[in-house]
């Protein structure tokens, strides 16, 4: 008897939770375009999103609640070169979350999850002067460790799991970063995955797929570089698991975005800031019932 109860009461809780699963979020990141390869560096990184999500109608309500999803995170990074091709990144964030609905609003502070990524240099020939069209290809992972708290609730006692400051799993990501450059001219793409992991509370987030393509020209006067760049980013995410264990899928997840993506970057001496706005372009994510508005990051970075 007890096999066939489990499962029941593992839906019936899942049913409860999942119409505040309906919420914006951001889990991933990616590298983009990073200056001076051969150079370490420290940083911050500041980035804000901001989302809509309509809840569906429940028993006792007569139209769909709205909710304003506010993501805003710093992040203290830096880039190392313990050998001459590898490269190794550490972040350490921390967010400061805000869901504000009708009656309540819901905060949602603290660190979140350290992430460790390596990339090897497979090809750079734009440390030469003589070259015209140079190269620049790293590939390589990471894994990130459960650092954050992924258990904070609304008055109603239900966790907002895509609000959360960390996801509670180990997730793992792999990626590619390509530049070509004509002097001072170029292209950068790259592609990044992230694995999930699944939490204590046997909830697994989707998996990702984040990948841009961004021209960019990089500009020198005197002391002063300067970095303008446009292009566009394209991310998926797989649906979660609201029980990862009896595969109950939280229909209100996954999806896919474009993003329009434009910036520039300033850098004098061994100082460099950078501001990137982006635009939605195309978005349909959770069925169509969370709304993506435009984001911002900025990053300051002392390199040596």
């Amino acid at each position: 008897m007890k096999y066939i109860l489990m499962p029941v009461l593992a839906i019936l809780l899942c049913a409860k939770a999942v119409a505040c699963d309906v919420c914006g979020g951001s889990q991933g990141s990616y590298l983009g375009i990073l200056p001076r390869y051969n150079s370490h560096f420290v940083g911050l990184s500041f980035q804000y999103q901001q989302f809509t999500s309509t809840h569906p109608v429940m028993a006792s309500e007569k139209k769909p609640v709205q909710s304003q999803n506010f993501v805003r995170s710093v992040t203290a990074w830096g880039r190392f070169y313990p050998l001459k091709r590898l490269q190794l990144f550490a972040f350490a964030p921390y967010s400061y979350n805000s869901a504000v609905e009708p009656t309540q609003t819901v905060l949602m502070n603290g660190i979140g999850d350290i992430r460790v990524v390596a990339n090897y240099m497979l090809l750079n020939t734009a440390d030469s002067s003589q070259n015209r069209v140079k190269h620049t290809l790293l590939a390589g992972g990471g894994i990130k460790a459960p650092t954050g708290r992924n258990d904070v609730t609304n008055t109603e006692g239900i966790i907002l799991s895509n609000m959360q400051p960390g996801t509670g799993s180990w997730d793992y990501t792999a990626n590619v970063n390509y530049t070509f450059r004509i002097d001072k001219a170029g292209i950068n793409g790259d592609v990044s995955y992230k694995l999930s992991g699944v939490n204590k509370r046997d909830y697994r987030y989707g998996n990702k797929l984040n990948a841009g393509l961004t021209a960019f020209y990089w500009y020198d006067k005197g002391k002063v570089s300067l970095l303008p760049q446009a292009g566009l980013r394209y991310e998926h995410s797989d649906v979660d698991y609201s029980s990862y264990v009896y595969r109950i899928r939280n229909t209100y997840s996954g999806g896919a975005q474009a993003y329009a993506v434009a910036g520039a970057g300033i850098y004098l001496g061994k100082f460099g800031i950078t501001a990137t706005g982006s635009l939605p372009v195309w978005q349909h994510y959770a069925g169509g019932l969370v709304t993506a508005k435009p984001r911002l990051e900025t990053q300051v970075q002392f390199l040596f």
